[in-house]
C-alpha cells in the first residue's frame, strides 16, 4: 500500500507546478519548461508508485454487467449532458463571466501562440482528447485508484475531486479573479467527482474519459469564441 508521505504530494505537486507556469512565470522563457516538467513529473510519478508498491488494486465494478460498449455509452450520455449544463450556464446566467474573461482568455491564447484556426484546432484536439485522457490516468487511476486503497469510498472520490479542482482554481482565477476561481473550481471539483464515480461504476476509465473530453470541447468552443471566433 503506497504510504501517505509519497501520495499527499500527488495531490499538491500539479497545483504547485500549476501556479509557477501560470502566474508567477506566466510570458517568460522558464513557463513552458516548468510546465513540460509538471507533465512528465505527472506521468512517472504514478509509474514509480506502480513499481515499488504494485499498481491500484482492480476495481471492482458496481455494474458487473458493464462492458467496454456500455461505459463508452455512459461516458457519452453524462458528457452531454454535463457539456450542456456547462454551456448553458456560460451563455446563461454566466455570460456576463464569460465576456469579461473573453479578452484574458484571448490574452492567454496568443501566450502560447494558438490564435490562429489551425494552432487553435489543434491545441482544442490535443486537449479535449489526449490531455484529458492524461487526466484520467493521473487523476482518477493514480491519485483515485490510491485513495481507494487508504480510505472509504466517499471519501476517496471527494478527496480525490479537491485535488483535482484545485489547480483548475489557479487557471480559473487568471481570468476571472480568486473569488470565481474558487466557484468554478468548486464546479470541476464536482465534475471530478462524477468521473470517479463513473470509473467505479464501470471499472473502466474509457467512460469518464469521454464525458472529460465532452467538457473540454465546450471549454475550447468558448475560448475560440474569445478569440472572435464564430
Amino acid at each position: 500500500m503506497i504510504p501517505w508521505p509519497f501520495l499527499l504530494p500527488a495531490l499538491l505537486l500539479p497545483v504547485i507546478g500549476t501556479f509557477l507556469y501560470f502566474i508567477t512565470l506566466a510570458g517568460q522563457p522558464a513557463a513552458p519548461v516548468v510546465y513540460g516538467v509538471l507533465k512528465l513529473v505527472m506521468v512517472l510519478y504514478p509509474l514509480a508508485s506502480a513499481w515499488l508498491w504494485g499498481r491500484p488494486r482492480p476495481l471492482a465494478a458496481l455494474n458487473t454487467r458493464s462492458t467496454r460498449r456500455t461505459a463508452l455509452l455512459t461516458g457519452l450520455g453524462a458528457g452531454v449532458v454535463m457539456a450542456g449544463g456547462l454551456a448553458a450556464m456560460a451563455y446563461g446566467p454566466l455570460d456576463g463571466l464569460r465576456l469579461t474573461a473573453a479578452p484574458h482568455i484571448a490574452a492567454k491564447i496568443a501566450e502560447f501562440h494558438c490564435s490562429s484556426l489551425p494552432a487553435y484546432l489543434a491545441m482544442s484536439l490535443a486537449l479535449s482528447l489526449a490531455h484529458s485522457a492524461f487526466e484520467e490516468y493521473y487523476w482518477r487511476w493514480f491519485v483515485f485508484g490510491r485513495l481507494r486503497e487508504r480510505l472509504p469510498m466517499p471519501a476517496a472520490h471527494a478527496l480525490a475531486g479537491v485535488g483535482f479542482a484545485l489547480h483548475h482554481v489557479v487557471v480559473a482565477a487568471v481570468y476571472v479573479g480568486w473569488g470565481w476561481g474558487l466557484v468554478l473550481g468548486a464546479v470541476v471539483g464536482l465534475a471530478g467527482a462524477c468521473w470517479s464515480l463513473l470509473y467505479q461504476r464501470s471499472g473502466r476509465l474509457v467512460g469518464a474519459w469521454l464525458a472529460h473530453a465532452c467538457c473540454d470541447a465546450v471549454l475550447m468552443l468558448i475560448g475560440w469564441q474569445a478569440l472572435g471566433g464564430s
